[in-house]
C-alpha cells in the first residue's frame, strides 16, 4: 500500500524555534557597584531600597552627603534648604523647587511673558468689576483663583476678604525688600502697612477726619487721637490719656460731690477730670494738674501708664525696646497686642522668616532677634556646638559667648565674658554697688537689662521711679493734638491756654508740687 502524500499546510510549517532563556537579573552593591553573587549575604538599612555587599559599604553610603537639588530658575544648587520654596507653577502646573522667593517671582514673571493672555476670553474677566481685559493680579483664596484687572480691584478684593499681604496700603505696590523700613498705622481698628514715609503721609491726607473728644469735646484730627474700647467693645476716640482715664472712672460708678482740685486746690470747671487710685477718687480742674498728680500718689506709690490699654499700674512693667524707644506695659498680653497692632516684626535669626518679635538675646556681644522660644533654643544649640566646651552664659550680662574669666568665691564658681562683667558682678555680690535711682550703696534686689546695660535698684519702688523718668517730656512745653476750635498762633496758644495741653500716651511729666489727699 502507498502512503498518503503530506498536505500543503504541513509542508509549509516551519520547525519550532527554541526559546532563549532570559538572563538572570544581577544585583549590585549601591556603594561600590560590585555584583552580588547568588547565596551571598546582602546588607540593607531599614526603610531604604539599596543593597550592599558588606557593612562597610552600608556605613560609607549612609555618610555620603545628600545630592543637592538645582533651582529651576537660576540652575544653582540649593545650599540652604531653609530658604528654599516649593511651588506649583510653570506651563505644566507641576511642583518645582526654588532657592528663594526671588527666583520664584522671576520664574513666574518669565512664564507670564512667554504666555500672554487672551483678553477676550471668559476666563480673563476681573473678579471685582467683571470687565474683560488684561489681568494684573491673581489671588488663590478658598480653592479658587481670582483674577483682578488693576491695583484698585486688588485693594478692594483684599479689603472685602480681610486678606493681609505685603502690599503698601496707599500705592498698592508689593513690598519686596524685607530689610527696608516699613511704616505702620492703626486706622479704624485695622493695621495699615506702607512702603515709605511718603505713602504714609499721603494716606493720612486722604483719610483725615475731624472728631470731637468723647470726654472734653475738643475737635481733633483722627490720627492725633487715642482709640479706646468701652465696656461694650465699641471704639471711642479721645484726645489724651487724661480723658481716657476720666471716662473710665466715670463709667465705673458714681463720682460723688464736687470738690476742689486735688492738686492745686482750685474750684473745678467743666469738664472735670478724674482718676481712681486704691478705691479713692481724685478730681482735677485741668489735664495739667491731672498729669502732675500722676508722679506720686498720696500713699507714695509711683504709677506708670500702659502704652496699650492706657491704664495706670504700679507693678513691674513689661518693657519693649523697639526702634530706639522704650515702651512700658502693664502685662504680657498688652505687650503682645501692641506688637501685633503696630507691626513689631523682624527677621528671626534662626528660621530667617519675618515674624512678630519675641525676644532679643545677645550672642558674643551681638544682639539677635527671635520669633519664638523654639528658635532661641535651636539657635543656642547650634551656637554652643560650634564653640564647644568653652561656650558659657555670662553670670552678669546673661549673654551666650566664649569663656573669658572664671571666678571662685564662697564655694561658688562663676563664668564671665570679660573682666568688666566680673568686676561689676563682684561689686553687686559684695553689696558695694550703688542703686541707679537713689545712688544708695548696699543690697540691691532688682536687676534689669536696659539698652544693653545691666542696672541694679534697691527695691521695686526705686525701679518704678527709674521707669517713670524715662521718655517723660515736660507737659508745659509739649505740643498736643491740633484743636480746630483755636486758630491762634502757637505763641498765643501758649500764653492764653496754658492748662489745655494734652500729653501723648504713656508720657507724664515730673510733678513740681506735693500731691494733696482727697478731701
Amino acid at each position: 500500500p502507498h502512503s498518503a502524500a503530506p498536505s500543503q499546510s504541513q509542508a509549509a510549517a516551519a520547525p519550532p524555534v527554541p526559546s532563549t532563556p532570559r538572563p538572570p537579573t544581577r544585583m549590585h552593591c549601591a556603594n561600590c557597584r560590585v555584583a552580588l553573587q547568588k547565596g551571598q549575604t546582602a546588607y540593607q538599612r531599614k526603610g531604604m531600597p539599596q543593597l550592599f555587599c558588606c557593612s562597610a559599604c552600608l556605613s560609607a553610603f549612609s555618610k555620603k552627603p545628600p545630592r543637592k537639588k538645582p533651582c529651576v530658575f537660576c540652575k544653582k544648587d540649593i545650599a540652604n534648604t531653609k530658604d528654599s520654596v516649593v511651588a506649583q507653577t510653570g506651563p505644566s502646573n507641576t511642583f518645582h523647587e526654588f532657592c528663594n522667593n526671588a527666583c520664584l517671582s522671576l520664574y513666574e514673571a518669565q512664564f507670564r511673558k512667554s504666555s500672554p493672555r487672551i483678553s477676550g476670553s471668559p476666563a480673563a474677566r476681573c473678579s471685582i468689576c467683571h470687565k474683560a481685559g488684561e489681568i494684573q493680579h491673581e489671588v488663590s483664596n478658598g480653592n479658587m483663583v481670582h483674577h483682578l484687572c488693576s491695583d484698585a480691584c486688588f485693594n478692594k478684593f483684599r479689603a472685602t476678604k480681610g486678606l493681609k499681604t505685603s502690599c503698601c496700603d496707599n500705592c498698592g505696590l508689593y513690598i519686596y525688600n524685607k530689610g527696608a523700613r516699613v511704616e505702620y498705622l492703626i486706622h479704624e481698628g485695622q493695621q495699615k502697612r506702607f512702603c515709605n514715609a511718603s505713602c504714609l503721609t499721603l494716606f493720612k491726607k486722604k483719610n483725615t477726619k475731624v472728631f470731637p473728644c468723647v470726654w472734653c469735646k475738643t475737635l481733633c484730627k483722627n490720627f492725633d487721637m487715642l482709640p479706646s474700647k468701652d465696656r461694650y467693645g465699641k471704639i471711642r476716640l479721645f484726645c489724651s490719656v487724661c480723658c481716657i482715664t476720666s471716662h473710665k472712672v466715670k463709667a465705673a460708678g458714681p463720682i460723688g460731690p464736687g470738690r476742689p482740685c486735688s492738686f492745686c486746690r482750685r474750684s473745678l470747671s467743666e469738664p472735670a477730670y478724674y482718676n481712681r487710685i486704691s478705691r479713692a477718687t481724685y478730681q482735677f480742674c485741668s489735664p495739667s494738674c491731672w498729669a502732675k498728680f500722676q508722679k506720686n500718689s498720696p500713699e507714695g506709690d509711683i504709677h506708670l501708664n500702659c502704652h496699650s490699654c492706657h491704664n495706670l499700674f504700679n507693678g513691674k512693667p513689661e518693657v519693649l525696646d523697639w526702634q530706639g524707644s522704650i515702651y512700658q506695659f502693664c502685662c504680657k498680653e498688652c505687650c503682645e497686642d501692641y506688637k501685633r497692632l503696630h507691626g513689631v516684626v523682624s527677621v528671626c535669626e534662626h528660621c530667617k522668616q519675618e515674624k512678630l518679635l519675641h525676644e532679643k538675646i545677645k550672642f558674643s556681644g551681638v544682639e539677635k532677634n527671635f520669633c519664638s522660644e523654639g528658635c532661641i533654643l535651636l539657635y543656642k544649640q547650634d551656637f554652643t556646638k560650634n564653640l564647644g566646651l568653652c561656650c558659657i552664659t555670662c553670670t552678669y550680662c546673661s549673654q551666650t559667648c566664649k569663656r573669658a574669666v572664671t571666678e571662685e568665691l564662697d564655694g561658688n564658681t562663676w563664668d564671665f565674658c570679660s573682666e568688666d562683667c566680673k568686676s561689676k558682678y563682684l561689686l553687686w555680690y559684695l553689696k558695694a554697688a550703688r542703686c541707679h535711682a537713689c545712688k544708695r550703696q548696699g543690697k540691691l534686689l532688682e536687676t534689669i537689662h536696659w539698652r544693653g546695660e545691666i542696672k541694679h535698684y534697691c527695691n521695686q519702688q526705686c525701679l518704678l521711679r527709674f521707669y517713670s523718668q524715662q521718655n517723660q517730656p515736660n507737659l508745659d512745653t509739649q505740643k498736643g493734638p491740633e484743636s480746630l476750635l483755636n486758630s491762634q498762633s502757637p505763641e498765643s496758644k501758649t500764653s492764653t491756654t496754658p492748662a489745655k495741653k494734652f500729653e501723648s500716651a504713656g508720657k507724664t511729666p515730673t510733678a513740681q508740687l506735693p500731691p494733696s489727699p482727697p478731701s
